[in-house]
Parts: structure tokens; sequence; C-alpha cells
């Protein structure tokens, strides 16, 4: 009968329990794997052998050696994959504290999950990574019956490991680009916070191609060389209109910021995290039915 033998150093509870969970639906099919277990060394080494032939069912030795490929794949992404990440990471990134570890380890998780920008994929892209593996633990059972966990992750597992030290290269230039972000944010909003008031209130009015303008508390356009479209017209680049309102506002010093328009998005949380307390969201009103129209009447 086919015996598969698979030794490791420190992930014995977690291979013992996926292989005889994995065990249980053989069983319902009337598979039977016998495992025993023994120390040589330092290494747990779990001998698994068929022991049981079902009448009539074909490709029994690539179902067994599919079993122990699923069990192994199974402990590399769910119980391997987050030390293997802290390793890289710890062995090029020594900059960084514990807790900014941890930060960045989601990150790197995020991206290969990508939770960044589709939260349904994260279940798919795990699934997939774990394929590949598997297909690697099976091409390897094709011509050896034994098995070091660590040895075959080192060194059969290339791709993969290539994949992480991307992931977690990404999150280190992600966390550094957030952390420069809070500190921008931070003395934009002491800046404010100490400048002198010029605008008691100040109505952020959209119009379209998310050109904006602000209007006093009487109603009245108040001018402003950032969002002046006359002399925007005459850059020759790509704006960012969203920093212009940002700067606008800050040459405004307003107390109070109406914003009568809830999209994009991408601009209410900026502005949300720089003026704070001084931002609120209009519900609707007259300001707020101008988004669509061109100009200011």
């Amino acid at each position: 009968m086919p015996i598969i033998q698979i030794g490791t150093n420190h992930y014995e509870e977690y291979l013992r329990d996926r292989l005889f969970f994995e065990l249980a639906f053989l069983k319902q099919d009337g598979i039977i794997i016998e495992i025993d277990e023994f120390q040589k060394g330092d290494l747990t080494v779990f001998d698994c052998q068929l022991k049981l032939d079902k009448d009539g069912l074909d490709n029994l030795d690539f179902i067994f050696n599919e079993y122990i490929a699923n069990a192994l794949s199974d402990v590399i992404i769910n119980n391997i994959e987050g030390e293997l990440l802290e390793k890289i990471l710890k062995s090029k990134y020594k900059q960084f504290s514990n807790l900014e570890n941890r930060e960045i380890i989601e990150m790197a998780t995020d991206r290969l999950n990508f939770l960044i920008s589709q939260e349904d994929q994260s279940i798919i892209s795990k699934i997939q990574r774990k394929n590949r593996i598997l297909l690697e633990i099976l091409d390897y059972l094709e011509v050896r019956n034994e098995m070091s966990l660590e040895g075959f992750v080192q060194f059969r597992l290339k791709d993969y490991l290539s994949e992480l030290e991307v992931a977690i290269d990404r999150a280190v230039d992600d966390f550094i680009v957030e952390k420069e972000y809070e500190e921008f944010i931070h003395l934009l909003k002491y800046f404010i916070d100490t400048q002198e008031t010029k605008n008691e209130l100040i109505h952020v009015v959209k119009f379209k191609n998310n050109h904006f303008k602000l209007l006093n508390e009487d109603g009245m356009v108040i001018e402003n060389t950032y969002l002046d479209e006359n002399l925007l017209s005459m850059v020759d680049c790509d704006l960012d209109y969203d920093d212009l309102l940002i700067s606008a506002l800050i040459t405004a010093a307003p107390e109070l910021i109406i914003l009568h328009f809830k999209e994009p998005v991408s601009i209410i949380k900026p502005l949300k995290n720089i003026f704070a307390d001084k931002i609120s969201i209009c519900l609707g009103c007259e300001y707020c039915n101008l988004n669509n129209l061109n100009e200011l009447d």
C-alpha cells in the first residue's frame, strides 16, 4: 500500500489537525488512511498509509496524493504564510517597531487577498494561491514519498516566496506614504487651528467636472486664485482639483464649512481629516441643486 511521510520541525499541531480533518471526509467515501506519528530527532514525522482500496474506485493513488497535498497546502496558506511574511519583513526592513510590523503584515495580507480594491475577491485569491501550492506538492509526490514541510516551502516554492516578498515591499511603500500623509495632515491641522479666521461661514458648491466655488454666508462668490477658472484654463498641466479646493479653503480660513455635495467621496474624506469639526455636509438645499450646472447665476 502507498506510504507518504511528512516531517515538520514547528508545525506538527497544525499538520496533525488538518490531516485528521481531511481523513474524516475520506472515511465517508470508504477510503481508509492510517496515520502514525513519531519523533526523529527534532522532526515530527507523520507516516500516512493507504490501508483500503475501495472497489470500483479509479485513481486511488492520485486521491491519496491529493489528500496529502490538500492538507499541506492548507497549512502553508493558513498557518505558515503569516510567519513567512513576518520573516521577510524583519530580514529586509529592520527599522520598524513591532506594532508597525503588524500593520505592514496586515497591509501585505490585504494586498495578497486584493482586499484593498475588491473585497469579494479575497477568498478567490486565497484559493488560487493554495491551488498553485497544491499542484507543486502533487508534482513532488509523483517522484518522492518523503517530504520536509519547511524544506519544501524554502526550496520548492520559490515563486510563492517571491510573491510574498513583493507584497511586503509594496506594503512597506504604502505604509511609509500613509505615515507621511498622516504627518502632513497633522501639520495642516495645526496650521488651520492657529490661523486667524477670515470667514465665519463658507459654502462649497460643486459644478460640472468636479469644479468648485466658495460662497460666503450671504451667498456671494469668494474670489480665490486656486479656483479661478480663467487662470486654471491657462495652465498646461493635469490639475488635481481636490488639492486646489483644499488650498482654497486654507486660504479662505473659515470658521465653519458646509459642503453641498456628497460625491466624490475621495475629496470629502481628506477635507474631514484636515478641517475636522469645521466641516458639515448639507442634506439638501438650493446650493445642492447646483451640482450639475456649469456656472453660478
